[in-house]
């Protein structure tokens, strides 16, 4: 969790305008691990709670279903990126509607 709270300030800095900084930590340190440990509910629960955002609910288990299809096995690697790329830009987008 802490590698992904680390890219999710990175995202932050590089986008300062478009997510909160809140989000995008929880978001990302969902997604990386739920892609290790393969428990999207359970990650997101505790990613909400903890630090006291539960309004962030829909997006950390946006971002935890989408890392388990990501890294899911698929038929061809090419696949999976056009995956990670659309589910990055839909993240961003339901974001930026809030």
């Amino acid at each position: 969790m802490c590698s992904g709270s680390a890219f999710g300030r990175l995202i932050y800095y590089v986008l300062p305008d478009t997510i909160p900084v809140q989000v995008a930590i929880l978001c990302t340190a969902a997604g990386m691990n739920v892609a290790i440990t393969r428990t999207a509910l359970a990650s997101t629960l505790i990613l909400a709670f903890l630090p006291g955002e539960p309004e962030a609910i829909p997006a950390i288990l946006m971002a935890s279903i989408c890392s388990l299809f990501a890294t899911s096995y698929m038929v061809s690697y090419h696949c999976k990126t056009i995956f990670v790329v659309l589910t990055v830009i839909i993240v961003v987008s339901r974001n930026l509607s809030n």
